[in-house]
C-alpha cells in the first residue's frame, strides 16, 4: 500500500489519487505508460509484480474502509470489469 501510495504522490501530489489502483494495474499488465507527473518505469513495474505475488493481492480504495486488501483473483475480476476506470490521461 506504501508503495502505491507514494507512486501516486509522485504522480499527482495526493496519497491516494482516484482509481490508482486501476491505473498501477494497468501499467503492470500493459507496461511503462504516463501517470500525471510521473513515468512509471519497468523498474517500479518490476516491483508492483513482486508485491503483489508476495502478498497475493492488490490495494484498491473502498469508500468505507479506504485502503483495502483484495485477493488477486478477486481483483483480476474487478479490473476487468472496471476498465473503463483506467486513466487516460
Amino acid at each position: 500500500m506504501a508503495y502505491m501510495s507514494d507512486l501516486s504522490e509522485e504522480g499527482y501530489s495526493a496519497g491516494w489519487e482516484q482509481n490508482l489502483e486501476y491505473d498501477l494495474w494497468d501499467a503492470v499488465v500493459n507496461g511503462p505508460r504516463k501517470y500525471g507527473h510521473l513515468d512509471i518505469t519497468e523498474q517500479q513495474i518490476s516491483k508492483l509484480r513482486e508485491l503483489a505475488a508476495a502478498c497475493g493481492g492488490w490495494i484498491i480504495f473502498d469508500d468505507v474502509h479506504e485502503e483495502t486488501f483484495v485477493p488477486i483473483e478477486e481483483w483480476i475480476k474487478l479490473y476487468t470489469v472496471n476498465q473503463e476506470k483506467v486513466s487516460k490521461r
